[in-house]
């Protein structure tokens, strides 16, 4: 019995003696990993395709258009409607109103979205919502260019100003990718979001007016990106559809 207890002891130690192997190193992560680790620094931030909705905004809104808003909305249920900007208004049998807006649903986790909001206001004062769509940031309905002046009946409201969108670095990045840009002048109204890339991608709606003989004013979508270095430069700028998000949608 002791000579099997001497053995074992004798094993235990020649084990423990044994080299140990050196931990394996940590890969380093794939670009891939890294972008859904700056992804998950916006975890619980509304997103639409790899887009993160901007809530933060500045709202210059006359009282008179306010009000006609919070009337149009009583009642409303399921997502709560916070007006952000008259974008267009169209002369008919009294006015119709195209609001930029955000809404937020009344859910257990609330997700917030961009929306054009159209009120219409009789010529006796009374109000009545006649449509609502949401603008989906991975998939806004835009015109080329070229179209500018295609806006139909609508009156596109001088909203844009500078100075518009939040934070020193989207407005830094915005002055700087548009400096160059030729054949408009934009002003910017909201920041709709932005999007992790080999950077960072800006979406925003601005006024922007032609700088031709003829300015034809109208509405925008402007995508930026700035790199890793800093560097901004311009991706897309097309014609918002203004069209489209006043029309009911089935």
């Amino acid at each position: 019995m002791k000579k099997l207890f001497l053995a074992l002891l004798a094993g235990l130690m020649i084990a423990g003696c044994a080299p140990k192997n050196d931990p394996e190193p940590t890969p380093e992560p794939t670009p891939e990993e890294t972008a859904e680790a700056q992804l998950g620094e916006n975890e619980g931030k509304p997103t639409l395709g790899g887009w993160t909705v901007n809530t933060d905004h500045n709202a210059m809104m006359a009282e008179d258009d306010v009000e006609t808003f919070n009337a149009a909305m009583e009642g409303l249920v399921g997502v709560g409607y916070t007006p952000v900007q008259v974008i267009a208004t169209q002369l008919v049998s009294g006015t119709n109103y195209a609001y930029l807006a955000t809404g937020t649903t009344v859910t257990a986790e609330p997700q917030t979205n961009y929306y054009v909001v159209v009120v219409y206001k009789d010529l006796q004062g009374n109000v009545k919502i006649t449509a609502i769509n949401q603008i989906d940031l991975a998939d806004v309905h835009t015109k080329e260019v070229s179209d500018a002046q295609m806006v139909g009946t609508w009156e596109i409201t001088d909203t844009g100003k500078p100075g518009m969108l939040p934070g020193q670095d989207a407005q830094s990045s915005f002055d700087e990718a548009t400096k160059e840009l030729l054949g408009v002048t934009l002003n910017p109204i909201v920041l709709f979001g932005t999007q992790v890339v080999a950077g960072t991608n800006y979406m925003a709606l601005c006024r922007g007016r032609t700088t031709t003989q003829d300015p034809q004013l109208n509405l925008y979508v402007v995508t930026w990106n700035t790199d890793p270095e800093g560097k901004s430069s311009v991706v897309s700028n097309e014609v918002f559809d203004i069209e489209y998000y006043v029309t009911p949608q089935e």
